[in-house]
């Protein structure tokens, strides 16, 4: 997604979630070498984290699918919360390292984002047995908000068009790169 920092991703945030009675606790993953080290939460008792994209040939509503929970995961990392478990099988470990640093960064300044993102329509542009691009138009906003809640910043809704790249991990489809279009 395209932001004002002009970024091909919605911006970090630095909200801290509230705490909430009955949440399981986050548990620390050893990465693979080169891996990304960010922490997930286990699966609450009745939930089941959503199964990969392992289709051979994806449709586009499958992609977008895919790209709904990306940018849903990624929200709500952004604001603070505990990163999914499945995150990893959502993209590949430099988007996720990406996702960690905003993170971090927004946490070290104090503030935080609440990202309002929706999906409008996507097609397939390019396609091969181990790379999609997929083009989104996206809505989007986001507010900015020290540590106290107050706003410091807002972005205007807008439209955006994006090309999402998902690769093929042996059987499983994960975002890869993001780029923004005019």
């Amino acid at each position: 997604m395209l932001f004002r920092s002009g970024q091909a991703d919605p911006p970090a945030s630095g909200r801290q979630p509230a705490a909430a009675p009955n949440k399981p606790a986050p548990v620390a993953i050893r990465p693979a070498p080169g891996s990304s080290s960010i922490a997930v939460a286990p699966a609450a008792r009745g939930d089941s984290p959503a199964q990969p994209l392992t289709a051979a040939e994806p449709t586009a509503d499958q992609l977008r699918g895919l790209l709904e929970r990306w940018l849903q995961a990624k929200s709500s990392v952004l604001g603070g919360a505990t990163p999914p478990a499945d995150l990893n099988q959502l993209a590949r470990d430099g988007l996720l390292r990406q996702l960690e640093q905003q993170r971090a960064q927004d946490r070290a300044r104090g503030v935080s984002q609440g990202i309002d993102v929706k999906v409008r329509s996507v097609a397939i542009e390019e396609r091969s047995a181990n790379r999609i691009a997929l083009r989104a138009d996206l809505d989007y906003s986001d507010i900015t908000r020290d540590g106290s809640g107050r706003e410091v910043d807002r972005t205007t809704p807008r439209t955006l068009r994006n090309v999402y790249v998902f690769g093929r991990d042996r059987d499983t489809w994960r975002l890869a790169a993001t780029r923004s279009i005019r």
